[in-house]
């Protein structure tokens, strides 16, 4: 039988720590909330008392869940927490922290804080909690035909519509090309290339959210003698590509200027001008040297060839088209067409790129339309040009003489084509 000492039979003070040997009172003889704190004298537990190695001056003492306690530095700035960067920049959505969602971003210069909100590498989406308004997430743009050419993400724009940035911002790279200008009819002209621009770096955001693309139509040929249409100007995120100049045809003098120049109708000779180019956009037309080869139209990387004299009269060809490889497919565009001849001669061939061949007399040869493109150019016919190939730029070819029948090729469209880094 067990005899339990009951209160009060001991005095106070009289049982003190030398009569207890050490250990011998553990936690399981101590009844649950027996001892409180307001038993326990002030700096009677300390070191020696807890099962730890003593740390530094203004550490503290930590536990790792598990029972273990140890000592450990504060954290004496916002820095030195284990899930926060203070950096002089913004982060990025690839900047992948290790720490995940969460992870907390103080930019020193701008005072923005941001925080991890997704953590899906190379797409994180940091949540501005501080001054400032904009989030950093990854770029999403919609618009025209989407593809993905390695590390780049392409919007191709065949017809007019709108780039909509819905997040992020990004600088993209951009192609624009100008319709192509008609030719003229009746020994004509070749049609001058729609203008080509390429933009790289131009800047995009969310907050532009709209962008409209507006693709230029190709300039129109008559249907009897006489002077094309100039083709309509292509414009996207504020840059304008100008459309292509027209060739003349009959006795209509100056070729039209645009993009590229038109070329002179082969009855001028070389008493007029060819039309000119715009500078960074194209190049000038071709010249009717003599009599009855008239000149061709100029294309962004070449002008037009001008109209052979008597008695050879061949058609000039048209200026040579400039390769791009935004959408991966290596494309030439903006070639001019070719000009129309007399007799039994040769026409001009459309330049490479898009444009369109000078048709043909019944005892000659016409001009082949320019290949490499997205579309080729049309090959001149009996009597009529080909057309500039479709969203290429390319000119109209120019009709043959062939008494007065023949008509021009009609330039061809233009085209928008933007890219980014994914």
């Amino acid at each position: 039988m067990t005899t339990k000492i009951k209160a009060g039979v001991i005095g106070d003070g009289v049982v003190g720590t030398t009569q207890i040997a050490a250990n011998a009172v553990t936690s399981a003889k101590l009844a649950q909330n027996s001892v409180l704190t307001k038993h326990i004298d002030d700096n009677q537990i300390g070191i020696d008392q807890l099962n730890v190695s003593d740390g530094s001056d203004g550490q503290f003492l930590r536990t790792n869940g598990s029972g273990t306690l140890s000592f450990a530095d504060a954290a004496s700035a916002f820095g030195d927490l284990s899930n926060v960067t203070v950096s002089a920049s913004n982060p990025a959505v690839n900047t992948n922290p290790s720490t995940g969602v969460g992870t907390v971003w103080l930019n020193t210069s701008t005072g923005n804080i941001y925080v991890l909100s997704d953590a899906t590498t190379g797409a994180n989406v940091w949540t501005n909690v501080g001054t400032g308004t904009s989030n950093i997430q990854p770029y999403t743009a919609s618009g025209g035909t989407k593809t993905t050419v390695g590390s780049y993400t392409v919007h191709t724009f065949t017809s007019s519509g709108n780039y909509v940035v819905s997040a992020g911002s990004a600088n993209v790279d951009i192609l624009l090309v100008a319709g192509g200008g008609g030719a003229g009819s009746n020994l004509g002209g070749g049609g001058g290339a729609g203008g080509m621009l390429v933009q790289t770096g131009v800047a995009t955001n969310a907050s532009g959210g709209t962008y409209s693309i507006v693709i230029g139509a190709g300039g129109t040929a008559p249907s009897s003698a006489g002077q094309g249409s100039q083709g309509s100007n292509t414009t996207g995120l504020g840059y304008t590509a100008t459309g292509g100049g027209f060739g003349t045809g009959g006795n209509d003098s100056t070729g039209g200027s645009g993009g590229s120049g038109g070329g002179v109708s082969g009855y001028q000779g070389n008493h007029v001008a060819a039309g000119s180019g715009t500078s960074g956009q194209g190049s000038d037309g071709g010249q009717s040297v003599a009599s009855y080869g008239a000149g061709g139209g100029g294309g962004k990387n070449a002008a037009g060839d001008d109209g052979d004299p008597s008695p050879q009269s061949n058609g000039g060809d048209g200026g040579a088209g400039l390769q791009n490889n935004y959408d991966g497919n290596n494309y030439y565009y903006a070639g001019g067409g070719g000009g129309g001849s007399y007799s039994s001669t040769t026409s001009g061939s459309g330049g490479i790129g898009g444009g369109g061949g000078a048709g043909r007399e019944s005892s000659s040869t016409a001009g082949t339309g320019g290949g490499s493109a997205r579309n080729a150019g049309g090959n001149g016919g009996l009597s009529d040009g080909g057309a500039g190939g479709a969203n290429t730029g390319g000119g109209g070819g120019g009709a043959a003489h062939d008494g007065g029948s023949g008509t021009g090729g009609n330039g061809g469209s233009g085209i928008v084509v933007i890219r980014y880094l994914t």
